[in-house]
């Protein structure tokens, strides 16, 4: 199997989730490390579980990577959104590696 080139990492007003498939080699990682970072609740990326599928946050992707400043949360970590209902889900990265900590 062929390794794969990373693709540009997408805006996250066009793509707000991302597929662990093009996350991994931008990350620096093999899929499978990826995946088992996920889990292991060890993952460098925010990410949301939608049925047995795992969706990876393009805005905190672009955060890891240094593409974008911190989300305006006070913390610098992670990213608080509004859920249906007006919950919050917050997600926070105070204690989670770099990536080139996953392997």
């Amino acid at each position: 199997m062929s390794e794969r080139v990373p693709r540009p990492v997408p805006r996250p007003e066009d793509e707000p989730t991302m597929d662990g498939r093009p996350v991994a080699p931008v990350l620096g990682v093999s899929y499978s490390t990826l995946m088992r970072a996920v889990a292991e609740n060890r993952s460098p990326v925010a990410f949301i579980r939608i049925g047995s599928r795992v969706k990876f946050l393009t805005a905190d992707l672009r955060r890891v990577l240094g593409l974008d400043p911190p989300a305006p949360n006070g913390n610098g970590h992670g990213a608080t959104n509004a859920a249906p209902g007006g919950d919050a889900v917050t997600f926070d990265h105070a204690e989670v590696p770099a990536p080139n900590d996953l392997g």
